[in-house]
Parts: structure tokens; C-alpha cells; sequence
């Protein structure tokens, strides 16, 4: 029987190890996190001291930060990241620092992908987080046939009228004896029906199929199974090709065939524990987050929502700049400002991320600034300041309101209404 343990990213909790179960959970802390591009883009040129601590939590050669407090028990913090660690005897459940709920549904706005390790974890199965993967799966394989599946060749035997490749002599030769005018031929075939497109309509089968899953999802998984018409029966050799170094053609399909694999796989993934064998993983959390809001606001405003760069000149030097890389730049540069994965505690300005955003309204030559960040009470928001003579910058603080009795669909509803009444010139309701 396994000890479940919960704790919330980037929140240290003190934990009972034993010398096995701290040695595995460092090894594993660095191997999670051993990949380069796996925290995401360099960090902005202007950083508070939320955005300090991240830019040094990317760089640690470890997703966990583990303190010796007492005998045994350590001090554990999970850097930005959830998911389920199996640990001998032990599992270490990270959840999210927001509810699940409105975690989930931001995150299914998103698509992303997390790195596993072969330690064995017990994970519930038929969670609330099972439909963001198949989310992103579904998303990734769209935006991959926007592009077109790749061809390659085939190596295929086949009776012809003609003769194509080389010829099989002693298959011919019977099928001459048998009064059939054909040539038997091996050749290659340029096509579609490769082990990497096999996977992916595997499992765009498997998520169409699901009754757990939306409606929407399905038809989408539906829809993309329907674009792979000349692609053919899913093969138990396929899977492997996700683990394979992809040539440069291919790098489109790393992202869906990572994502495609764990749905065949039947991971069970969940944030959660459970019953079900699966593998230990984790995924970052800032950046699904960043552009699960931005995805959800572009299609509220119907305006341009992007990430963007700007570059400010220095006083003493025409030739230097310095990089400003706001988070959010809504309407072209009407509004900029940053998407802050926190928690409110209170209805005070941070200080750090009044300059942040200040200084990238400045850079871009923004009409206004903005904050978007989280809370669990109506009342921690910061009240909206004006800032300079001419012009004048208003800047404002717009929280989702993440609070368990509120539904992620109305924290949505609200937060695009506020960004609409400052397109509109209008002010919102910063108490969301």
C-alpha cells in the first residue's frame, strides 16, 4: 500500500523521506529536468522579484527543490510544475496552486506537452485531467494538418498490368502458368501510410471514442481521423517511432506524436491519486497558463491577442537596445501588460510588477497597462492607477477569480468582459 502525499507547486511542504525515496526523487528532479527548451523562452529583460525567482527555478538543474529540515524529513518544493512522482513506498502528488477546476480549464485552452520518467506511479484514472491531454493531442495533430501530413516511401509487393520496380520471377512466372496476365513487382510507394501517421490517427481514434470526453472534443477527433483517409491500421511497431529522433522535415510531428503516444499508452494520466499503474510525470505550469489566457481572450475580443517583443533604445547609444517581452499585446499595441501565474493575497500593487508593466506600456507606446493575474477573493484586486503627465498611462489589475464556488466558465465570462470595456475606453469591474 502506497502513502499518498499532496502538496501544491512552489509551496515548500515538509515530508518524510527515507534515504531510497530522497535518492529517487532527486535523480528524478534533475532527469525531469534535463531538457534546455523544456522551461520555455528566455526570460523578459525587465523582471520583478516573481519573475527573479522563476528565471532562477528554469535554470536549477532540478524541478524540485529538496531541504533537509530535520532527521528524515525534508523540506520539498515543486517549481512550477504538477503532475505524480512514484516513489518506493511513496507518492507525491503536486496540484496546482489554483483549483483543479479552473486549472483544467484553463489549461484545455492550451496545448503543451510534459516530460515522464519509467517509475511507476498509481494514477486515477478518468480524472478531470485526462481531457486536457486529449485536448492538446487533438489541437497539435490540427494545427499539424494545416501543414499536411508527410509522405514517405513504402516498400510494397503487388501484381501489375505493367511492370514498376523490379520483378519477382517466380511469383510471375506462376501467375503466367495460371493464365493471369500480370507481372508481380516489389517497388516503393510514395504515400501517407508511415508509422508516424499511424499513431496519430491511433489515437484520434481512441479520443473520438471516448464517452468521457465532450461532444466538441470527439467531433474534432473525428474530424481530423476523417483528414488520414489514405493512412492504414494502426501497427504495435508504430508507438515506437515517438521515441525516435525525428529528421528535420519531420520536427512538426514531435509535439503530436509525444502527446498521441501517451493517449495510446493509456497512461491514466491525472494530477491525483489512484489505482490505475502509470508513469511518473510533470508539466510546466506558467506557460500553459500563459497561452491557455491568451487563446481564451483572442477569441473573446476578436482582436490580435499575441505574446510580441519590443526593443527600446538607450539614452547614451543609438545603436543599443534593450529587449521588452510582454506576456499579452491585445489590439495591435492598444493594450500590453503581462499574464502573472499567482495567487493575490491582498488588493495592494506588487510594486515589481507595477514597473514591469509599466515599463513594457512605455517600450510598445501602449494606450494602456495591464496585469493579469489570480485570486481567491473578490477583494484582492489592485485598484487601477493612472501613472505620468502627458500622456497619461492607466494601468489596471484584471484577476481570473479562481475561488472554488465560482465556475471557471463565469471567471471567463468575466475576465472578458473587462478587457472589452477597456477596448471599449470603458472601466471594468476590477473585482471580478
Amino acid at each position: 500500500m502506497l502513502d499518498l502525499v499532496y502538496i501544491t507547486e512552489s509551496v515548500s511542504s515538509e515530508i518524510v523521506l527515507t534515504p531510497e525515496q530522497f535518492a529517487v526523487l532527486e535523480s528524478l528532479g534533475r532527469s525531469l529536468a534535463s531538457s534546455g527548451t523544456w522551461w520555455g523562452e528566455k526570460p523578459s529583460a525587465v523582471t520583478d522579484s516573481d519573475a527573479e525567482e522563476e528565471s532562477k527555478e528554469k535554470h536549477s538543474s532540478s524541478v524540485f527543490q529538496l531541504t533537509p529540515s530535520q532527521d528524515g524529513i525534508y523540506k520539498v518544493k515543486a517549481l512550477n510544475v504538477v503532475g505524480v512522482v512514484g516513489l518506493p513506498g511513496l507518492e507525491l502528488v503536486i496540484q496546482p496552486k489554483i483549483p483543479m477546476a479552473h486549472f483544467t480549464h484553463i489549461a484545455q485552452r492550451a496545448f503543451g506537452e510534459f516530460r515522464e520518467a519509467d517509475t511507476p506511479a498509481q494514477i486515477a484514472g478518468g480524472s478531470s485531467f485526462w481531457p486536457v491531454i486529449a485536448s492538446w493531442c487533438v489541437s497539435a495533430i490540427e494545427s499539424l494538418l494545416r501543414r499536411d501530413l508527410l509522405r514517405d516511401y513504402n516498400e510494397r509487393i503487388d501484381e501489375l498490368r505493367a511492370v514498376r520496380g523490379s520483378v519477382l520471377v517466380l511469383p510471375t512466372s506462376r501467375a503466367l502458368l495460371a493464365g493471369r496476365l500480370r507481372v508481380t513487382c516489389i517497388f516503393d510507394e510514395f504515400e501517407r501510410d508511415t508509422p508516424p501517421n499511424r499513431v496519430l490517427l491511433k489515437a484520434l481514434r481512441t479520443i473520438s471514442s471516448d464517452p468521457g470526453l465532450s461532444k466538441d472534443l470527439r467531433r474534432r477527433a473525428q474530424r481530423s481521423a476523417a483528414r488520414f483517409e489514405d493512412v492504414g491500421e494502426y501497427r504495435n511497431s508504430d508507438l515506437s517511432v515517438a521515441s525516435l529522433p525525428l529528421e528535420r522535415r519531420a520536427l512538426l510531428y514531435r509535439q503530436p506524436l509525444h502527446l498521441a503516444s501517451t493517449i495510446i499508452r493509456s497512461t491514466a494520466i491525472a494530477v491525483m491519486g489512484g489505482d490505475i499503474p502509470g508513469k511518473t510525470f510533470v508539466i510546466p505550469t506558467p506557460a500553459i497558463i500563459e497561452t491557455g489566457i491568451r487563446q481564451i481572450l483572442k477569441k473573446a475580443l476578436q482582436v490580435p491577442v499575441t505574446k510580441e517583443r519590443f526593443a527600446a533604445p538607450y539614452l547614451d547609444s543609438p545603436t543599443g537596445k534593450e529587449n521588452f517581452n510582454p506576456d499579452l499585446v491585445i489590439g495591435g499595441n492598444r493594450i500590453v501588460g503581462d499574464i502573472k501565474y499567482r495567487v493575490a493575497s491582498n488588493a495592494e500593487w506588487s510594486r515589481p510588477e507595477l514597473n514591469q508593466v509599466l515599463a513594457f506600456a512605455t517600450a510598445s507606446s501602449a494606450e494602456q497597462g495591464i496585469v493579469v493575474g489570480f485570486t481567491l477573493q473578490t477583494e484582492h484586486v489592485a485598484p487601477a492607477i493612472n501613472v505620468g503627465t502627458s500622456p497619461k498611462i492607466p494601468v489596471h489589475a484584471i484577476n481570473w477569480n479562481a475561488n472554488h464556488d465560482i465556475h471557471p466558465a463565469d471567471s471567463e465570462a468575466n475576465l472578458c468582459n473587462a478587457l472589452k470595456k477597456l477596448l471599449n475606453n470603458e472601466e471594468p469591474e476590477n473585482a471580478l
